[in-house]
C-alpha cells in the first residue's frame, strides 16, 4: 500500500502505509468499516497492534450507535470495556448472545438490564425499541385520551408524546437521522376517515414539526414503511383487479409516485433511495417463480403532491424486464401463499444491506416409488408438525452490496426450511420471540434444525404477553402492568 507525495512534478515519491506511525494508523483505521479492519489487521504485526487498539474499537462501535446499526452502552460504560469485550458489542448484533446458541454451555444469561418507570395513569398497548436503543416509543391510553410517547431509555425522561383524544394511531413507522432527529409516520384513524402524518421530532428538546398531513378518507394505507425522506405503503386494490399499487412520497419534497406491480400484493421494502419487489420470473407459471428486483427511487419522475386529487394519477409499470439487479429465483412447485421481504443496513460493510425474504408455500408432494428418495421424502412429509405439515416456510438471507452510482451485487448468504409458520424472525441473527402460557422461548434454525429456548424474564403471573417483543439488535423489550415500567434485556 502505497501513497503518492508529489513534493516535485517528475519525481514523484512513494511512502508506505506501514510506515505512518501508529496514531496515523490508528485514525485511518477509524475511518473506515469493521470489514476493512478485519483485513488490514491481517497485512501484518504492525496492522495488527493498531487494529487491536482499544481506542480504535469505541470510535467503531461509536460509529456504528450514530448511524443507529448497534445499541452501545453509554460512554461510561463504553469506557470500561475491554478490546474483546467491544467486539463482542458487535458479535452479539451480528451472531446473536453467546448464551443462546447451541454451543453455549450456560443459560441465557442478562448482561445488561435497563429498568424505565411508567406513569400509572395510563395503559400501555404496544411498545418499540428504536434503532440504537436510546429511545423507546409507547402507545398508552388513559382514561382522558390515547396517543403515544417518545421516552429516553437510559434516563427514563419523556422527551416527546402526542395525544389524539378523538382517534388513535391504527399504524406508525420511525425512522432516526443521527443522534437527535426521528421522524414518525403516523395512519391515524378517526371514525373511519383515515390519514398520514409525518412529523419530524428533535429528540433532544422535545418540538416537533409536522410536514405532511395527507387525509385519505376511506381508504386504509397498509405495510407502512419509512426510510430517509421516502415513506412507501401499499394503496387498496380495486375490486377484481389482479394488480397491485404502491405509493412512494417524498415528504420533504412534498412528492409522490405510484408503482404499478405485476401481480397481487407481492411484497417490497423501501431503503436507501431504492424500492425493492418481488415479481414473478419472466415465462414462468402463474406463481411458481419470483425475482428479486432493485429500483433507484431517482429513475422514476414524480408529481407534485398537491396534483393527488386533481388529476389522474400516472402509474409506473415495474416488470421483470427493466430489471437492474435480480437474486436468485424462488422456485416452488405451488404459488406461494405468503411473501415477505426485509431490507436492513449491516454493521460489517459500508453499503452492505442484509436481505431476507420468507416464502410460506404448500409443501411439495411426496414422490411415489420405492427408491430411496422417495422414502426418505415420505418419511420426512409425515412428520407431525405443531403448525401443521401441509406448509413449509423457506427463509433466503442475501448480501446486497450497493455500490455508486447503481451497482448491485446480491450474494446468498443462507437457505432453512421451516414448518413453524407462526415465529417471524425479528432479530439481525436470525431469532424469533414467542409465548406459550406465560413462558418466553427464543428459537433460530441452526445446522437446519430449529432450536428452541425457554427463559426467564421475570414472574411470569405479572408479565403481559402482549407487551413483549424482540428488537432487530437482539434486545428483549418487556412491558409490566404492576408497577407500570418497560425493561431493555440485553444478553449475554
Amino acid at each position: 500500500m502505497n501513497f503518492n507525495i508529489f513534493g516535485h512534478l517528475h519525481q514523484p515519491s512513494y511512502v508506505h502505509l506501514d510506515q505512518f506511525n501508529a496514531d496515523v494508523l490508528l485514525h485511518i483505521f477509524s475511518l473506515t468499516d469493521v470489514y476493512t479492519i478485519g483485513s488490514l489487521s491481517q497485512v501484518n504485526k504492525h496492522f495488527h497492534a493498531v487494529a487491536s487498539t482499544k481506542q480504535l474499537w469505541i470510535s467503531v462501535i461509536r460509529d456504528l450507535s450514530h448511524r443507529r446499526l448497534i445499541d452501545a452502552p453509554p460512554d461510561p460504560i463504553l469506557e470500561t470495556l475491554s478490546t474483546e469485550a467491544l467486539k463482542d458489542e458487535i458479535r452479539r448484533v451480528v451472531n446473536g448472545p453467546n448464551t443462546w446458541s447451541a454451543q453455549s454451555m450456560s443459560l441465557p444469561t442478562i448482561s445488561r438490564q435497563i429498568t424505565i418507570a411508567l406513569p400509572e395513569t395510563h395503559r400501555y398497548s404496544a411498545a418499540e425499541l428504536l434503532p440504537g436503543g436510546t429511545h423507546i416509543v409507547l402507545f398508552f391510553m388513559s382514561s382522558q385520551t390515547r396517543g403515544l410517547e417518545c421516552r429516553e431509555v437510559h434516563t427514563g425522561r419523556k422527551v416527546w408524546s402526542r395525544e389524539a383524544p378523538n382517534s388513535h394511531v391504527r399504524s406508525a413507522a420511525f425512522d432516526l437521522h443521527g443522534e437527535s432527529k426521528m421522524v414518525a409516520c403516523l395512519v391515524n384513524d378517526e371514525a373511519g376517515e383515515y390519514g398520514i402524518v409525518v412529523l419530524e421530532v428533535n429528540l433532544r428538546t422535545g418540538e416537533s414539526r409536522d410536514h405532511l398531513d395527507l387525509p385519505l378518507h376511506a381508504e386504509v394505507p397498509s405495510e407502512m414503511q419509512i426510510s430517509g425522506d421516502f415513506i412507501c405503503f401499499r394503496v387498496a386494490q380495486t375490486h377484481g383487479n389482479p394488480k397491485s399499487c404502491v405509493c412512494v412520497i417524498n415528504w420533504r419534497a412534498d412528492h409522490f409516485i405510484v408503482l404499478e406491480l405485476m401481480s397481487e400484493k407481492p411484497p417490497f421494502a423501501i431503503f436507501a433511495d431504492h424500492i425493492m419487489v418481488s415479481c414473478p420470473a419472466p415465462d414462468s407459471a402463474p406463481g411458481s417463480q419470483h425475482q428479486l428486483q432493485v429500483f433507484p427511487l431517482s429513475t422514476f419522475d414524480s408529481t407534485p403532491l398537491s396534483e393527488l386529487n386533481s388529476r389522474p394519477l400516472i402509474l409506473f409499470r415495474v416488470v421483470p424486464s427493466t430489471v437492474l439487479a435480480a437474486s436468485e429465483q424462488h422456485n416452488h412447485n405451488s404459488p406461494p401463499i405468503y411473501f415477505s421481504i426485509s431490507v436492513a443496513s449491516g454493521p460489517l460493510r459500508e453499503g452492505r444491506f442484509e436481505v431476507t425474504t420468507v416464502v410460506i408455500a404448500p409443501r411439495p408432494e411426496t414422490p411415489k416409488g420405492t427408491s430411496l428418495i422417495a422414502r426418505l421424502a415420505r418419511r420426512y412429509n409425515s412428520i407431525p408438525t405443531p403448525y401443521g405439515s401441509a406448509l413449509l416456510k423457506t427463509t433466503f438471507r442475501y448480501n446486497l452490496l450497493l455500490a455508486p452510482p447503481h451497482h448491485l451485487f446480491f450474494d446468498l448468504k443462507s437457505v432453512s426450511h421451516d414448518t413453524t409458520l407462526a415465529l417471524v424472525e425479528t432479530s439481525r441473527a436470525g431469532y424469533s420471540l414467542w409465548f406459550v402460557d406465560g413462558r418466553v422461548f427464543v428459537s433460530r434454525m441452526e445446522g437446519g434444525v430449529r432450536r428452541g429456548l425457554e427463559f426467564s424474564i421475570t414472574p411470569s403471573e405479572e408479565l403481559d404477553a402482549d407487551f413483549v417483543n424482540l428488537a432487530r439488535s437482539g434486545a428483549v423489550l418487556a412491558v409490566f402492568r404492576s408497577p407500570p415500567r418497560a425493561v431493555v434485556l440485553y444478553y449475554r
